[in-house]
């Protein structure tokens, strides 16, 4: 199953003409990437939310989310994730049904 996802992937990514590069993992190098990520994580939800239950976690968590993918990002040429990921489907599913193609199925 593994390696027929990996396959899938390497499928669509060649049709989109993305280059998939693989890097080990790990390195070194992208610590600090990945720490920032975290202390953003903390000072914006952990630390400014009062937390009393995992009930009331999911509930702020939720909300927090709803938020954040509303917000305008540059990257993303100033739309929010929400906004960036409907354009994207909606030009994938152009391009892969416009073609007749299909690298999914059903309950897969």
């Amino acid at each position: 199953m593994k390696k027929d996802l990996q396959t899938l992937f390497k499928a669509a990514a060649e049709t989109l003409r993305i280059r998939h590069k693989r890097i080990r993992p790990f390195p070194p190098h992208r610590n600090g990437k990945v720490e920032r990520s975290h202390r953003e994580d903390r000072k914006r939800f952990y630390d400014a939310h009062g937390l009393f239950s995992p009930d009331d976690c999911a509930k702020q968590l939720a909300a927090h989310n709803r938020c954040s993918n509303n917000f305008p990002l540059r990257p993303l040429r100033w739309l929010s994730p929400n906004d960036f990921f409907v354009q994207f489907a909606c030009q994938a599913h152009t391009y892969f049904f416009g073609k007749g193609l299909t690298f999914w199925r059903a309950g897969v």
